[in-house]
């Protein structure tokens, strides 16, 4: 049964739709994000656990699958969804990630990729062809083609070397694929983030057959602006009647924006990771269960999760689990999943986009979502109406006075007063610049962190000490920016009355 697409209903002011992909093993709702499972299994769930939870389809990696157990043994097992006792849909991965994530074992020519086992040290070559066959070994549902993947930060002649390749190596791939009918062969467009070659990417690829389009080659640690941007010229040019994939994307608000931007599914090993280091995903970010904080709050993880977890787990429970347990990977995995598919991909997005980020925020962004979400605001003056709002907002925090400040000159001990209406100002420009990446893809500004910042487990949080929203690192209770935590050092005598007034640990 090939592949076929219904598009249910597409939002008037944004580029996102609903719809419905009808493949061999059953439809899927779309857009939907899809859990990893590398070796044939979600890492802490079942299968019949996966689709308690709703899960239409999941991810499989023909690399890793090559490797262990191998496909001769998967198609004796009537392919994977008779290996992994799973019969909704299954997708496959080409193994063209592998050239990035094992870059050091893998040389790439244009017969293929020539890999050093990471298991064994015994060399492979993965062509085209090699893959299409594994892939139709494994019986999916919807199967990647080898591409030539170059990390997103690459420039210079390799990337179009790499984009003209990706679309010989989809020629081959097509040509090996044995079961056109029930096995759907996406393709992959490539070409970093130069403009000029995705669209010659995007125009040849076009011109050929195939089920769908994947857009890869991002999400590699590049700028959130350009990799906006590159989404957002691709869906536009891709067509209508086809499901867009974009590959390796699981991050809150990537998901969200990327929806708007007419994305259809995604894919991240993010949720299930970490689950495993004791981080619970909610609407804020995310809870470090393992820390202290948690080891008498009672409360579930997400009050308006609906999952097993937090219907029968309290942080305090999780918390000592994680002490004596691995069960408790297995319960926050549960958790991640079932919020990672809807709390991101339901709504209406011209209010989720900017609902995203100031549920982070403040309560006046409540405010605002709330009266959007009432109908008083409509369409295209929702950026007008923040726009108005924004310049006030900033310059009256700017004329509010300061009560010291810091040793680089960083504002600090500000009143409450003074901190709610940064983060109310805060909260209305993400809204306005999130409206933009929707309209026109414009830029959204974004905090530098340095390169010692980074070093720390961080989210965006309101930072105790200058009232700013920024990037606040995990570890610090209360939140204190990473900015901030740069300009001040340990003292042995610290200003007592000041530093207790922030409530500052240092």
């Amino acid at each position: 049964m090939p592949l076929s697409l219904r598009v249910v209903a597409e939002c008037r002011w944004s580029g996102a739709r609903a719809a419905t992909l009808v493949a061999p093993h059953g439809p899927v709702a779309l857009p939907v994000f899809m859990p990893v499972g590398t070796q044939g299994t979600l890492k802490g769930l079942t299968a019949r656990q996966l689709r308690r939870l709703g899960c239409g389809i999941c991810l499989g990696n023909t690399y890793h699958l090559a490797m262990r157990p191998g496909p001769e043994l998967i198609e004796m097992a009537k392919g994977l969804h008779g290996f992994m006792d799973w019969e909704r849909c299954l997708l496959t991965d080409s193994g063209g990630f592998q050239m990035v994530s094992l870059v050091e074992l893998a040389e790439v020519t244009e017969e293929g990729v020539r890999f050093s086992s990471p298991y064994d040290g015994r060399h492979i070559l993965l062509t085209p062809e090699a893959s299409i066959h594994i892939q139709n070994s494994l019986g999916s549902d919807i199967m990647m083609q080898l591409d030539d993947v170059v990390s997103s930060t690459v420039t210079g002649p390799r990337v179009e070397e790499a984009m003209w390749r990706s679309v010989r190596w989809l020629d081959r791939c097509i040509a090996a694929n044995k079961n056109p009918d029930s096995q759907n062969l996406f393709a992959i467009i490539q070409g970093g983030l130069d403009p000029d070659l995705r669209l010659k990417c995007l125009q040849e690829m076009s011109k050929r057959d195939v089920p769908g389009f994947a857009i890869g080659g991002l999400s590699g640690g590049e700028e959130k602006q350009l990799f906006w941007r590159a989404v957002k010229l691709s869906t536009e040019h891709l067509p209508r009647d086809k499901p867009r994939y974009l590959m390796g994307v699981g991050y809150a608000t990537d998901l969200v924006v990327c929806v708007a931007l007419g994305c259809d599914m995604f894919d991240c090993v993010f949720p299930t990771r970490t689950a495993r280091f004791g981080s619970a995903l909610v609407p804020s970010g995310s809870l470090q269960l393992k820390n202290k904080t948690f080891a008498k709050d009672f409360a579930p993880i997400d009050d308006q999760c609906t999952c097993p977890t937090c219907k029968r787990c309290s942080r305090a429970f999780l918390h000592a689990l994680f002490r004596s347990d691995p069960a408790a990977c297995h319960h926050v995995t549960v958790h991640n999943i079932a919020y990672q598919r809807e709390a991101h991909l339901t709504g209406h997005p011209p209010v989720l986009v900017p609902q995203h980020l100031t549920r982070r925020a403040s309560p006046p962004w409540t405010a605002v979502a709330d009266e959007r979400r009432e109908g008083q605001h409509r369409g295209a003056a929702l950026p007008g109406l923040c726009a108005r709002v924004h310049g006030p907002a900033v310059r009256l925090t700017r004329r509010l006075p300061t009560l010291g400040r810091g040793r680089a000159g960083i504002r600090q001990h500000r009143p409450p007063m003074m901190r709610a209406l940064y983060a109310c100002s805060w909260a209305i420009s993400a809204m306005y610049f999130h409206c933009q990446i929707l309209s026109d893809g414009a830029r959204l500004d974004t905090q530098p962190v340095s390169k010692r910042a980074a070093r720390f487990r961080s989210h965006a949080c309101l930072c105790s000490r200058c009232g700013l929203m920024r990037t606040v690192a995990a570890s610090m209770t209360p939140p204190c920016c990473l900015v901030c935590m740069q300009h001040t050092r340990p003292s042995p005598q610290p200003r007592s009355h000041q530093m207790r007034s922030i409530g500052c640990k240092r």
